[in-house]
């Protein structure tokens, strides 16, 4: 009995892990953009993201306007615009009606995102000053 319940929950953890791994798209940067520390130009710059880079897309904001990805070691908010990804083969922009075909969810933008990722950063202490508290 103790036995099943281990293999259990071990196959739920599995499946929880390939579902996260299921949300993460590739997409590639069309042109070299600033990864901002929230959606919007009023934030920060993380870093710069070249041309063609291999980019993970975890969801969009609703209205698909700025998009939350990973860029190696980075972690923030990129312009749809300067998205793409493939779709049937063929590289499409980030657009609500491809995001309902590809399955881009729609995330939040929230103050536990930036104690996430941004903690120790010089422009971290100025969060309410950037609209996050």
């Amino acid at each position: 009995m103790k036995k099943s319940a281990i293999v259990a929950g071990l196959l739920l953890v599995l499946i929880g892990a390939s579902a996260a791994r299921a949300a993460e798209i590739d997409v590639v940067s069309t042109t070299t953009v600033n990864l901002r520390a929230g959606p919007a130009v009023s934030f920060p710059a993380v870093s710069y993201i070249p041309a063609g880079s291999h980019l993970v897309l975890y969801g969009c904001v609703a209205g698909y306007s700025w998009c939350d990805i990973s860029w190696g070691r980075e972690r923030g908010w990129v312009a749809a615009t300067y998205l793409t990804t493939l779709y049937r083969s063929a590289p499409i922009p980030i657009t609500g009606i491809a995001a309902a075909r590809i399955g881009i969810r729609v995330v939040a933008f929230d103050a536990g995102y930036w104690q996430r990722y941004y903690v120790g950063r010089p422009w971290y202490p100025r969060r309410r000053y950037y609209g996050v508290w």
